[in-house]
């Protein structure tokens, strides 16, 4: 059997969309998505699609961050359409899918993620996450900023942090409704306060860390992962004292993060893009 070559780290970026899509099936639920369905059923009844190999599909174009999806407190979900630059709620007791523009009246040329230096690129969507109330919030990574919509009227605002084109990529909302997130372009690790609406920043201290998500533990501490350089880092945001911990493993691609609050102290989950692994630092102290 011939293997599959892949163009993950291709330098071209057709080669590496066409690598992130895989296969004609992925082509076909992105145009369904563009056409407007929402729900798993529906996906199914359009294509004839089997319900393993759609859920594989759909998998895959989530965790390429394709298509995304985040729960609500109150059962509904909300995931954006990076393409069309929308915001999207559904309502699975009514079955009833309510739509959102990021960007309002604003001419959108550029859809890509970006790239590091001094200026932003547009805008575009990547990562996102709900507060408390329901309310969502987005990283805006080609422009820099932090996006909030209000459901009730359909208006978004934009934050940007005090480090221009910083990179936001992955974010994840904590029990105070802060929002952590991961500053890739600009190597730092970025915090939202929902409330006061004001954005904090702690650098990092190792130059091209290029932090992608970020997540607080029970303890207090946040951390991140390095998309290239190994390291998974913990930040006491009290103090700014950063720790590093090299991973055994090179060249491992850190993107997404998770906490495990039921160890003592709390140990924190990596996903090793490139391997296949998945890693868990614990802390001795």
């Amino acid at each position: 059997m011939v293997k599959r070559t892949s163009f993950e780290d291709d330098d071209c970026p057709i080669a590496r969309s066409l690598d992130a899509i895989g296969d004609w099936w992925s082509m076909l639920i992105i145009r369904e998505a563009l056409f407007g369905t929402r729900r798993f059923g529906e996906f199914q009844k359009s294509l004839g699609l089997a319900k393993n190999i759609l859920t594989v599909r759909l998998r895959a174009l989530v965790d390429q961050g394709i298509l995304k999806m985040a729960p609500a407190s109150d059962g509904t979900v909300w995931f954006d359409d990076t393409h069309n630059m929308r915001l999207n709620h559904v309502d699975p007791s009514s079955e009833k899918v309510a739509s959102f523009a990021a960007y309002p009246g604003m001419k959108l040329t550029y859809t890509g993620s970006g790239e590091r230096g001094p200026a932003p690129h547009g805008h575009s969507m990547y990562g996102i996450a709900l507060d408390s109330h329901g309310t969502p919030y987005w990283a805006d990574i080609a422009g820099g900023n932090v996006g909030e919509l209000d459901p009730e009227t359909g208006k978004t605002t934009l934050y940007p942090p005090p480090t221009v084109n910083s990179g936001i990529r992955r974010m994840h909302m904590d029990w105070e409704d802060q929002l952590w997130f991961g500053e890739s372009y600009g190597d730092k690790i970025g915090m939202f306060d929902t409330k006061s609406k004001q954005i904090k920043e702690w650098a990092d201290p190792t130059p091209w860390d290029a932090p992608y998500d970020a997540v607080r533990d029970k303890s207090d501490y946040v951390w991140t992962g390095s998309w290239s350089t190994d390291l998974a880092t913990r930040l006491n945001p009290k103090t700014g004292e950063f720790v590093q911990y090299l991973l055994p493993t090179t060249d491992v691609n850190i993107r997404r993060v998770e906490v495990n609050n039921a160890t003592n102290p709390p140990s924190f989950i990596i996903g090793e893009n490139h391997h296949g692994k998945i890693a868990v630092v614990q802390p001795l102290e």
